[in-house]
């Protein structure tokens, strides 16, 4: 699955879970379902980031890396940048 079919999947989710919170009675096991694949597609993307991370980590040079590393220390510790920021 591409990165815009795991964001259209991730929304579609989000749009079910809403759906299903606003029934009259709460069916915890549906909610719990659509819960774990949200929590699925975003474990999957953070994996990816931090593989890609690790790769072009590998090319850079200890000024380099030195520079990401402050960088980075300015942002959220794990996943992309704004990770979040723009969750539906």
């Amino acid at each position: 699955m591409n990165r815009e079919n795991k964001i259209t999947q991730l929304l579609v989710y989000y749009i079910e879970l809403r759906e299903l919170l606003e029934k009259n009675t709460v069916d915890l096991n549906a909610d719990g379902m659509k819960l774990k694949q949200i929590a699925a597609i975003k474990t999957e993307s953070q994996l990816i980031f931090i593989k890609s991370m690790e790769k072009m980590k590998a090319k850079l040079t200890p000024e380099q890396l030195e520079m990401l590393k402050k960088v980075r220390s300015m942002d959220s510790p794990v996943g992309p940048p704004n990770e979040g920021k723009n969750d539906a």
